[in-house]
């Protein structure tokens, strides 16, 4: 009686263990099936606004509304060399030239060529003297004489009271009386003026086309002809206002 009850013990135990096998067996099988073979979504984490601010909800008109202030445009920091800046034309002046004024000049003008850095050039009023050209301007003089003569024949650094080539032979006229000059003939195509300056006697006379536009210019202080005495005989009593004034010839 005793084995039997042992026996049947035995198997009780045997039949409790298989099905509590059997069940943790089914329990894997389910856990296995509800559990996905992927891996899992990771858990992303929100990435805060740079320099977002909270303003308390007592302190903005629209309470639990946070106040987001802007984000500002980081600096972009150049990977390569800057191209060099293009100085403009204002910032390098081009070369100036220098403007004579025949007028400072009629007593030093042996200083005109080197001034000028004038060339030689051909005798044209003396058979032996020094003379002078550059671009259009022509100055000769005679050593021992102090005199000389002048011409200009095209724009360039040379004027005579501010007027150039291409200006009107009624500017010259103007400019002429306004300087000290004297009107001695005129006509469409040209105008001659004369001056005594420091007892010393000059003549210019100016050259223009149909249209009254100058061509050229010649002066010199030694003027000739048969005219010249008498004309600066009378210039000169009228300087010295012992006649009322100054005809001309």
């Amino acid at each position: 009686m005793k084995r039997i009850s042992w026996i049947f013990f035995i198997l009780a135990g045997a039949l409790i263990s298989s099905g509590c096998h059997s069940t943790e067996d089914r329990s894997s099988s389910i856990t296995a099936e509800a559990t996905p073979t992927q891996s899992p979504i990771p858990t992303v984490t929100s990435i805060p606004t740079e320099k977002t601010t909270t303003v308390p909800e007592e302190e903005t008109e629209n309470p639990g509304i946070p106040m987001v202030s802007s984000v500002p445009t980081p600096e972009i920091v150049p990977t390569s060399e800057p191209t060099p800046t293009m100085q403009s034309s204002e910032e390098t002046p081009e070369p100036t030239v220098l403007i004579v004024d025949m007028m400072d000049y009629l007593e030093n003008f042996k200083a005109l060529p080197e001034l000028l850095d004038m060339g030689q050039g051909d005798e044209w009023q003396f058979s032996e003297g020094n003379s002078y050209a550059k671009g259009g301007f022509k100055v000769t003089w005679l050593e021992g004489y102090d005199i000389f003569s002048a011409r200009n024949e095209q724009v360039n650094q040379v004027t005579i009271f501010g007027i150039q080539i291409g200006d009107t032979l009624a500017q010259a006229k103007e400019a002429a009386l306004g300087n000290g000059w004297y009107t001695e003939y005129e006509r469409a195509d040209r105008y001659n003026c004369i001056a005594i300056f420091n007892d010393q006697e000059y003549y210019l006379s100016f050259t223009g086309d149909n249209n009254g536009i100058i061509t050229d210019w010649y002066l010199n202080n030694w003027p000739e002809g048969e005219w010249v005495a008498e004309t600066y005989e009378r210039l000169r009593q009228y300087l010295a206002g012992e006649i009322p004034s100054f005809y001309g010839r």
